[in-house]
C-alpha cells in the first residue's frame, strides 16, 4: 500500500508540474459560450433545476444541459472563482492528475490479475503515457472541456470498483458493485461517451474471467446495458439530436458532407482513424481546429493504410499463442494488450464518425481512448526482449525517452492555449483554409479593435465557405464598418442580414446608424419592427430609450414598464424607467419605482454588479 501511494504521488506530481504553465492561461474557445456568456451557471439556485426529477424528463434550454454533472462542476467553479480563469484551470489540472493516478491503479490491478503481484513500473509508464501525451493538452487547457475529465474519472473508477468486487465476501462485493454502478451513472451525466462502459466491463470479463462467468456478472452487465439504453433514449436523444442533412462539416474542406455518398462516408471513417493514429504515434503539428480533405474515391492510399492498421490491431487482438510468442509477447501480456486494444477501440467508437460528427476530428476526442492506448504501448514495451545497457533495461530507457519527449511537447502546447489570439494564430498555421479558424481569428481582431484586420478575415470566410455563419459574418462586418465610421457600408451589411434572416442585433444597429444620421422616422420603424419580431425586454428598453431621447416620456415609460415586467432583474431598464418618471416631473412615482425595485431585488436575493444581476 505504501508503494502504491508513493508511486501514485509521483505520477500526480509529474502531471501537475507538466501542466503548471496552463494555470496562467485565459479563457479560450468554448469557455466564452459555456462559462462567460452562459446565463445559467452564475445563478446558484439553478442547482435545484439540475437536481429536479423533471430535468430528467424534459429538455431544458441550458448550455450543456445533457451533461448536468459537468454543468454542476462549472457552477461550483463559478461560485468560487467567478470569471477568473485560474481556478477553472487549476481544477482541470487536478482532475487530470487524479485521472492519471486512476490509470496507474487500473494498470496495476490488471497486471496483478495475471501475475499475482503488482508491477508499479508498468503502472507508472501506463499513467504517464496517458497523461503526458500532447493530444491531452486540449482537454486540460480549455476550462469548458471539463466533460472529458469528469467522464474519464468516473469511467475508470467504475472499472476499478468492478475489479475490486471480485472474489470478496458477498457483502463487500455488493458494496463495490454498487459503487461501480453509481460511478457509471455519474459518468453518463458527465458525458454521453460513457455508454460504452458496459462493453469494456464485458471485455474484462471475457479476458480475465471467461472460465468463471457467474450469474451475478450477467446481471451486472444487463443492468449497465439497461441504464445505457434508458439514458440514450429518454435523456440524451432529446438534447443532442441533430439533422445530419443540415450540418455544415467545417472540418472538411469544401464542406463535403460525409453522407453525400457511400465513398465519402467510408473515407470520413477511414480518414478520422488514420488521422488519430498518426497524431498518437507522431504528435506534431497539432491543431485546435483541423481542416481535412476527403479523397474523391474510396480507392486511395489513406484508406489502404487505415485498413492495414485495422488488420494489424486485429491480429494483435485475435492472434494465437504461437504468433504472440514469436513476437515476444507472453500469455499474460497478451491479455493486457488485448484489454488495451479493446478499451481504446470501444472508447473510440462514439467519435469514429460511424455516426458523422459536426466536428469530424478533434484532439479532445482522444482523451478517454488514450487510456487504452497507454496500456497498448506499455504492453508492447514490456514485450520487447530484455536487452540491457549497463544493467538498465532497454525497454525501460525507451519508455523514459517517449515520456520525456511527450512532456516537452505538452509544455510547449500549453502555451498555445494562453489566449484566443495565440490559439487561433497557431490553428491558422495548419489550417489556413478553415472558415471556422478565420472566423474566430476575426472575432479576436474585433476584441482588439482591429476593425480592418477583422473585415479581411471575415471576407476570407465568405470566400472559403459562403454558407458558414453567413448571418454572423455579415452582421460583424457591419459592426466593423460602423466602428470605422463608414455608415454606408455598415448599412449595406446590416441590410443583408435583415433581408435574409432578420435578427434584433442587426435591426438595432441599423436603427442606431439612422439615429446618428438624423433619420428618426426610420429609427422608429426599425425599433418597432424589432419589438414586433423579438418582443423581449431588451427590444422594449431600446424603444423606450428612443422615445426618452425625443422627450416623449409617456411613450418611453410605457415601453420601459414592458421591459421590467418581462424581465424584473433588468437593472438598466429599471434605471431608465425611474429616470423617465423623474424627467417627466413625476418624482413621487419615480421614488415608488425605486422602492419597488429594491423590494423585488431583496425578495429574490439578487445582487447587482454594475448592470449584471446575480444571486447572492
Amino acid at each position: 500500500m505504501k508503494k502504491l501511494i508513493f508511486w501514485g504521488f509521483i505520477v500526480f506530481a509529474v502531471v501537475f508540474l507538466t501542466y503548471l504553465g496552463s494555470l496562467k492561461n485565459d479563457f479560450v474557445a468554448d469557455d466564452y459560450h459555456l462559462i462567460i456568456n452562459n446565463d445559467f451557471i452564475p445563478v446558484w439556485s439553478n442547482v435545484k433545476i439540475l437536481l429536479n426529477k423533471d430535468f430528467l424528463k424534459h429538455s431544458f434550454q441550458i448550455e450543456s444541459g445533457a451533461r448536468p454533472l459537468t454543468l454542476l462542476s462549472l457552477m461550483v467553479d463559478y461560485k468560487i472563482w467567478g470569471k477568473k480563469p485560474f481556478g477553472y484551470h487549476l481544477v482541470n489540472v487536478l482532475l487530470h492528475g487524479v485521472n492519471s493516478v486512476l490509470i496507474f491503479i487500473l494498470a496495476i490491478y490488471l497486471g496483478a490479475k495475471l501475475t499475482g503481484k503488482s508491477n508499479y513500473i508498468f503502472g507508472v509508464f501506463s499513467a504517464l503515457l496517458f497523461s503526458l501525451h500532447p493530444l491531452q493538452a486540449e482537454v486540460v487547457n480549455v476550462a469548458s472541456f471539463r466533460a472529458d475529465l469528469l467522464v474519464t474519472f468516473f469511467y475508470v473508477l467504475s472499472i476499478i470498483f468492478f475489479i475490486k468486487a471480485d472474489k470478496r465476501i458477498k457483502w463487500q462485493s455488493i458494496i463495490f458493485y454498487s459503487m461501480s454502478v453509481a460511478s457509471f451513472v455519474f459518468a453518463l451525466f458527465s458525458k454521453e461517451i460513457a455508454v460504452t462502459l458496459p462493453l469494456v466491463i464485458l471485455l474484462y470479463l471475457w479476458l480475465y474471467k471467461r472460465e468463471e462467468f457467474s450469474k451475478l456478472n450477467y446481471a451486472f452487465i444487463a443492468g449497465l446495458l439497461f441504464l445505457s439504453g434508458t439514458f440514450l433514449l429518454y435523456f440524451w436523444a432529446k438534447r443532442f439530436g441533430y439533422d445530419l442533412h443540415r450540418l455544415i462539416f467545417v472540418n472538411i474542406k469544401n464542406n463535403v458532407s460525409p453522407i453525400s455518398s457511400f465513398s465519402a462516408y467510408l473515407n470520413t471513417v477511414f480518414l478520422a482513424f488514420f488521422h488519430y493514429f498518426k497524431k498518437i504515434v507522431w504528435p506534431f503539428n497539432l491543431s485546435f481546429d483541423y481542416l481535412i480533405t476527403l479523397p474523391s474515391t474510396v480507392f486511395n492510399l489513406m484508406a489502404f493504410f487505415a485498413i492495414v492498421l485495422l488488420c494489424f490491431f486485429g491480429v494483435l487482438f485475435f492472434g494465437n499463442e504461437i504468433i504472440m510468442k514469436k513476437a515476444g509477447i507472453t500469455s499474460g501480456r497478451k491479455r493486457l494488450l488485448q484489454f488495451g486494444i479493446g478499451f481504446a477501440f470501444i472508447a473510440y467508437l462514439p467519435v469514429s464518425n460511424v455516426l458523422p460528427l459536426a466536428n469530424t476530428v478533434a484532439d479532445r476526442y482522444m482523451y478517454l481512448p488514450l487510456a487504452g492506448v497507454s496500456l497498448i504501448l506499455s504492453s508492447l514495451l514490456y514485450a520487447v526482449p530484455e536487452k540491457r545497457i549497463r544493467g538498465i533495461s532497454l525497454s525501460f530507457l525507451f519508455a523514459l525517452l517517449i515520456i520525456f519527449s511527450y512532456s516537452i511537447i505538452t509544455v510547449k502546447r500549453n502555451i498555445v492555449f494562453r489566449n484566443m489570439r495565440s490559439l487561433y494564430t497557431d490553428a491558422l498555421k495548419s489550417s489556413p483554409e478553415s472558415p471556422r479558424v478565420r472566423f474566430n481569428l476575426a472575432l479576436v481582431y474585433m476584441s482588439e479593435k482591429k476593425w480592418n484586420e477583422a473585415i479581411a478575415e471575415f471576407n476570407k470566410v465568405e470566400e472559403l465557405n459562403p454558407l458558414y455563419e453567413r448571418i454572423n459574418v455579415w452582421n460583424n462586418i457591419g459592426i466593423c464598418y460602423e466602428k470605422l465610421g463608414d455608415f454606408k457600408k455598415a448599412k449595406d451589411f446590416y441590410g443583408k442580414v435583415i433581408i435574409v434572416n432578420p435578427n434584433k442585433d442587426a435591426l438595432n444597429s441599423f436603427a442606431d446608424i439612422l439615429w446618428k444620421e438624423g433619420n428618426h422616422k426610420g429609427t422608429a420603424w426599425l425599433l418597432h419592427k424589432s419589438v414586433e419580431m423579438f418582443p423581449d425586454s431588451e427590444a422594449y428598453n431600446n424603444l423606450g430609450t428612443f422615445y426618452a431621447s425625443k422627450k416623449e416620456f409617456k411613450k418611453a415609460i410605457e415601453y420601459y414598464e414592458q421591459a421590467v415586467n418581462l424581465k424584473p432583474s433588468y437593472v438598466q431598464a429599471w434605471i431608465n424607467l425611474i429616470n423617465a418618471y423623474e424627467n417627466s416631473g413625476r418624482k413621487d412615482i419615480a421614488e415608488q419605482k425605486t422602492n419597488l425595485m429594491a423590494e423585488i431585488f431583496a425578495r429574490n436575493k439578487w445582487h447587482v454588479y454594475g448592470r449584471d444581476v446575480y444571486e447572492k
